[in-house]
Order: C-alpha cells, then sequence, then structure tokens
C-alpha cells in the first residue's frame, strides 16, 4: 500500500481556506523513514572527489585545505563533479544560497572565485 494513499489536505489561513485536495505525491512529514531514504540517495555524492564532503539533512559541505594554486584548481574540480552529480539525478545547488567560507589566521593569498553552473559562488 502506498504510503499516502487516500491522503487529503487543505490551506487554511487566518478565516480562509482551500478546499481539500487529494494528495498525490511526497513523504509523510515527520516520517522516519524519509530523511534515511533522502540519505540513501545521496550516498553517492562523493564518488570521484578528494575533498571531504559533509552532509546534514540537505545541506551539503565540501571542504579542503587550500595553500596553493593547486589545491584550490582540485577544489574547483571537486565543486564542477559534484554539479555534475546534481545534473545526473535531475537536481540542482540553489547558487544563490551557496558560500564560500575561508578559515584560519593568515590567508594564503590564493582566492580565485568559485563557480557552480557558470555562476559565482
Amino acid at each position: 500500500m502506498h504510503a499516502i494513499a487516500n491522503w487529503h489536505q487543505l490551506f487554511a489561513y487566518v478565516l480562509h481556506s482551500s478546499s481539500w485536495q487529494q494528495v498525490l505525491s511526497g513523504v509523510p512529514q515527520g516520517s522516519v523513514l524519509g530523511p534515511v531514504l533522502f540519505l540513501i540517495f545521496i550516498n553517492d555524492l562523493e564518488v570521484d572527489t578528494t575533498s571531504r564532503i559533509s552532509k546534514f539533512a540537505d545541506d551539503t559541505k565540501l571542504s579542503r585545505t587550500v595553500v596553493n594554486q593547486a589545491d584550490h584548481s582540485v577544489l574547483h574540480n571537486d565543486l564542477d563533479i559534484v554539479c555534475e552529480w546534481a545534473d545526473r539525478w535531475q537536481k540542482k545547488f540553489n547558487v544563490p544560497k551557496c558560500k564560500v567560507m575561508h578559515f584560519g589566521r593568515k590567508t594564503t593569498g590564493i582566492e580565485p572565485p568559485y563557480y557552480m553552473y557558470g555562476e559565482p559562488v
């Protein structure tokens, strides 16, 4: 039996509401299975990358120590690989929400821009 068979929902705000509509797809909110299925779906995200990838819920972090231009190139290549993974699975990262964060007391002088889908991050 489908998890949401015969489910209906309506939208209500203050004194107004929509009519009841059948739910045709989705994962029930608050389910235990939904997050597990999502983690299985993104489990191969780090294949072919050498940078560290951290995943929590639907947030993904790609990180690496960058001390020279070669490190920057490897990180950018891994970023391209992750974007290709998203394209392959018909997903897309929300580039305006993506950020670059630098850690450390001293700068390396290497801060060229990073790009996703041709857009600067």
